[in-house]
C-alpha cells in the first residue's frame, strides 16, 4: 500500500517534471521568436524611415523642377511675346 502510494507520488512527480521541462522548452522558443520578431520590427522600421527620407528628397526635388520648369515657360512666353 505504501509502495503503490510512493509509486503513484513517483509517476506524478516525474509527470511534472516532464511538464515542466516541456514549458521551460516553449518559452526558450518563444523568447527566440520574439528577439527575432523584435530585430524584423527594428529592420523594418529602419526600411521605412529610409524609404520616407527618399521619398521627401524626391518630393523636393520634384518641387524644384516644377519650378524651374514654371520659370523656362514663362521666359520662353517672354520671348515669343517680343517676337511677335
Amino acid at each position: 500500500m505504501v509502495i503503490d502510494k510512493l509509486n503513484a507520488l513517483e509517476t506524478a512527480l516525474s509527470n511534472l517534471l516532464e511538464e515542466r521541462n516541456s514549458l521551460r522548452r516553449s518559452r526558450t522558443e518563444l523568447e527566440s521568436q520574439l528577439q527575432r520578431l523584435r530585430e524584423e520590427s527594428r529592420a523594418d522600421s529602419e526600411s521605412v524611415r529610409a524609404q520616407a527620407d527618399e521619398l521627401a528628397k524626391c518630393q523636393a526635388e520634384n518641387a524644384r523642377l516644377q519650378k524651374e520648369q514654371e520659370e523656362v515657360r514663362e521666359r520662353v512666353e517672354k520671348i515669343l511675346t517680343h517676337i511677335e
